[in-house]
């Protein structure tokens, strides 16, 4: 047999994944977790079976993915997260067909496997491998929402840590760190205290997730979960993509909208800026020591902005703009500061589309009747990869104040 496989990919009527050789080039095997998938593996069936191994070279010192000898399976000889999760295709072999069906696949189970058969008297040989990724789909939601970053792995280990980080923040704090029996805020990355809670506070069955509340444009990027059993350092279950995607809103002219925006409730709000970056002077609304200031504020916006809630019960900053026009449309950018004396944070981006205006009229009873209609906006969302390159706040009202 070649040593140059693709691995097919087939949806079998059970409902699995079946993983077949085909001559080309290698391919990379994806599943998402909770499938089943089938590790196909066909020798002869002329010769006399004697043995069946499934291996993980990474982890053959360990114990075997599935071991199959004198009519029986060895779970003695497996490996303690494949048990219970491993059975064969056809339980006779006929023709053969030595696949296994590998059950509700987990990111961990991520890796290379061997199918090693022996016949004849012979030591078990190579006859298939391949290489099996599971992974979630990228996760998606709106600013403002609450999300679950999954992570989930049954063990019988003590669990004396379990932490969810981002590469890229890593050095200034974790996502979320739970050890010793607590939540440790001190290690906790200042943007996410207070909106990062376990799903399941006593971890049943190894669940590991957490809820991400009131997710914000900055949150977009890679998560890593990793759990530390006893005795051992923390190791890699699981990492998930999050974009957070913002609204497009669409409205007529002469319309007032929302432009939404939802800051942390659990410290004082002391500084609220929206712009718009494509405007000299950016600034569309602003409020700064404890009343709205508009000595920067652009003269298209004057007296046409005002905060939606003025008192920002539970972090809402949103503002409403009143009787827009074609010229409103645009890109939105909100940030806001809170607790210490930093550029304020980007929390939220929007999108206005406001229709250019133009009117057909028609006679109806002899009325001319307006086609436009001037009630309530539509909702959608954009995520340009574009607007990714410019989240970081290059300067803010409240550093110019300081100045």
């Amino acid at each position: 047999m070649s040593a140059c496989l693709t691995w097919m990919v087939s949806v079998g009527l059970i409902g699995s994944l079946v993983l077949g050789p085909v001559y080309g080039d290698p391919e990379q095997i994806k599943a998402k977790p909770g499938e089943n998938v089938t590790l196909q593996c066909r020798g002869s069936k002329d010769d006399t079976f004697r043995a069946l191994k499934w291996v993980r070279r990474e982890l053959e010192s360990e114990g075997y993915v599935f071991y199959f000898r004198e009519n029986r399976q060895y779970e003695s000889n497996q490996l303690l997260s494949f048990r219970g999760r491993l059975d064969l295709r056809d339980p006779e072999m006929k023709d053969g067909d030595f696949s296994v069906i590998l059950k509700n696949v987990r990111i961990s189970d991520t890796g290379s496997y061997e199918c090693q058969v022996g016949t004849n008297g012979n030591k078990p040989k190579l006859i298939n491998n391949m290489s099996l990724k599971v992974e979630y789909p990228e996760k998606t939601a709106k600013p403002g929402e609450d999300v679950v970053l999954q992570c989930q792995v049954p063990t019988d280990a003590e669990i004396v840590m379990t932490r969810w980080s981002r590469p890229d923040l890593k050095s200034e704090g974790y996502v979320y760190i739970f050890k010793d029996g607590r939540l440790d805020v001190s290690s906790q990355h200042e943007a996410f205290r207070g909106r990062v809670d376990l799903r399941d506070p006593e971890m049943k069955e190894g669940d590991f997730s957490v809820i991400l509340k009131n997710v914000r444009i900055s949150d977009t990027g890679s998560y890593e979960c990793y759990v530390g059993t006893n005795g051992n350092k923390p190791k890699l279950i699981n990492n998930r993509s999050l974009e957070v995607e913002y609204p497009v809103i669409t409205a007529e002219p002469g319309q007032t909208v929302t432009l939404p925006c939802r800051a942390p409730s659990n410290s004082e709000i002391r500084t609220v800026e929206w712009t718009r970056p494509d405007l000299d002077p950016k600034y569309v609304f602003v409020y700064w020591n404890n009343q709205p200031d508009p000595v920067n504020q652009h003269p298209s916006f004057k007296e046409r902005v005002e905060l939606k809630d003025s008192q920002m019960k539970d972090g809402d900053v949103s503002v409403t703009l009143k009787n827009v026009t074609f010229n409103d449309t645009g890109t939105y950018e909100c940030r806001v500061l809170q607790g210490q004396s930093k550029p304020p944070e980007l929390i939220s981006i929007i999108h206005l589309r406001v229709s250019a205006g133009h009117r057909e009229k028609h006679r109806d009873d002899g009325q001319d009747k307006d086609r436009g209609d001037n009630h309530g906006h539509g909702l959608d969302t954009y995520s340009p990869q574009c607007q990714k390159n410019r989240l970081t706040p290059e300067g803010s009202h409240h550093a110019l104040k300081d100045k």
